[in-house]
């Protein structure tokens, strides 16, 4: 009785749908999972998720305060992920290439006689 008190609160429904996903994940060689995280959106979620992980809520204040007011959630998604993608491309992959750059050079140790 008591999923009763909590089926008109949007949050539940997200969470339930949130958790069907994380479990049909888990099952990544079967046919559900391929078909809900093989595909080309997910994979490229998948990628950006980092860069909006970190840049959602900056995003969220920025575009609050250029607007005058919190923005829909149907505008405000498509500008997060958006300057998400933006800095996934612009930041987070040329500075992952340049620090793997780091590994590749030798080391030259001077030479001391003892």
């Amino acid at each position: 009785m008591a999923y009763l008190c909590l089926a008109p609160f949007p949050e539940f429904w997200f969470a339930t749908a949130a958790s069907v996903l994380i479990v049909a994940g888990l099952y990544g060689t079967g046919v559900v999972g391929s078909l809900l995280f093989g595909n080309a959106v997910s994979v490229f979620l998948g990628e950006i998720s980092y860069a909006l992980y970190l840049s959602h809520f900056g995003a969220k204040i920025v575009l609050d305060t250029l607007f005058g007011g919190p923005l829909p959630l149907w505008l405000l998604l498509p500008a997060a992920l958006l300057i998400a993608t933006a800095l996934h491309y612009g930041i987070e992959r040329p500075a992952r290439t340049f620090l793997r750059g780091f590994g590749a050079m030798p080391v030259q140790v001077p030479m001391t006689r003892a």
